[in-house]
């Protein structure tokens, strides 16, 4: 158990140093919320109680249960295979069908070898500029235009220019997501039964936010994603794949509005890939080039991110650093036990907003039949 001065260090700080946000224990914090009378599970879960009460002395918590930005963002920002330790042992057996707590339960099976349900990667997050512990209504502010110099003649006067400045607001948008926790599971004391739960709060937000940071509306509740940003530059594709001219322009775009700067990179998916492993550079010249996806999975001298997250023929080339994502403090959670079998449904709510900087920094690909 972490020593007092350490939590109370926390509090005073805004925000969590390593070894506290590595002690931080969901399962212990969950295994009290789903018997607060319980003075054994009060005081295993004593510090992480601690860092809810400093949360909330920072003025988080306004639904439920508050967690720090810090803790949230490490499992978001963990590879997925990194995670999951494969170092349990127990008594291996075959499971299969049901998705319930039986199924993870260490007696009967490596939890390191559990299999999940396929699903999209997400990249936004580890791309785009980030903003945490936010409180109110945010504008930042925006130059749209540059003072002007001039030649001047013996005694001419200087023509008078300004610089022109607009404002970009961010406003709270929230994001919630169910995710169940068996009794079961509860019962578990593993690093590998934490670092499950602890993906599965941070995942099912991860995906969200990340699809919409692409396609987000800025309607029905929704944050503005960059694909539906104005002043973007935009390559109709001749096919369904892009050539690398077609790339290349991409690139070129960004460049001619002096924005080839930052965090560049393209933004695929899969079936983009694919293409362009099997697609030459230049196909007159067969021996000329080699393919458009290079060694070291680049296209362009670029990096590649790819998720299925991007629906059709869709491509996006930019500088990810003009993409800012704004969170409103940390995640909030709500718990509701069942009284049939013990079972948590853990609510888990996150405020933020997103705002492209600059629409000049990206080029939308896309193929319209």
């Amino acid at each position: 158990m972490l020593s007092t001065r350490r939590s109370a260090r926390a509090s005073r700080n805004a925000a969590l140093d390593n070894k506290d946000v590595a002690n931080f224990r969901f399962l212990s914090l969950l295994s009290h919320l789903a018997d607060p009378s319980n003075a054994k599970l009060r005081e295993a879960a004593k510090f992480e109680l601690e860092v809810v009460q400093a949360a909330r002395e920072k003025g988080m918590g306004q639904r439920g249960i508050p967690i720090p930005h810090d803790i949230l963002c490490a499992g978001l920002y963990q590879n997925k295979r990194d995670i999951i330790s494969v170092g349990d042992t127990g008594t291996s057996s075959t499971q299969t069908g049901t998705a319930t707590g039986n199924s993870l339960v260490e007696t009967h099976l490596l939890v390191g070898s559990l299999l999940e349900l396929l699903q999209n990667e997400s990249h936004i997050l580890g791309l785009a500029n980030k903003m945490a512990d936010l409180k109110g209504l945010i504008d930042i502010p925006k130059e749209d235009t540059i003072p002007t110099a001039y030649w001047l003649g013996e005694n001419d006067t200087i023509t008078a220019s300004t610089s022109n400045f607009s404002t970009l607001g961010l406003s709270p948008h929230t994001i919630a997501a169910l995710v169940p926790v068996t009794r079961k599971m509860l019962l578990q004391s593993s690093l590998s039964m934490e670092n499950y739960i602890r993906r599965k709060i941070s995942q099912v937000l991860a995906l969200g936010i990340d699809y919409a940071a692409l396609y987000g509306t800025g309607a029905n509740n929704q944050p503005t994603g960059i694909l539906k940003s104005s002043g973007l530059n935009t390559v109709a594709f001749a096919a369904a794949q892009p050539t690398f001219a077609e790339l290349v322009q991409m690139e070129t775009l960004v460049a001619n509005d002096n924005a080839l700067r930052g965090r560049l990179a393209y933004l695929a998916n899969s079936a983009f890939r694919g293409s362009a492993k099997t697609s030459l550079k230049f196909p007159a010249t067969a021996n000329m080039g080699g393919t458009i996806w290079e060694p070291g999975n680049t296209i362009n001298g670029y990096q590649v991110e790819i998720s299925n997250q991007l629906t059709g023929n869709d491509v996006l080339f930019g500088n990810f650093e003009d993409l800012l994502i704004a969170f409103w403090q940390g995640l909030e959670m709500l718990s509701d036990r069942s009284v049939d079998d013990g079972s948590l449904k853990i609510s888990v709510f996150q405020d933020l907003d997103f705002r492209v900087l600059r629409g000049e920094s990206f080029t939308y690909g896309k193929f319209t039949a």
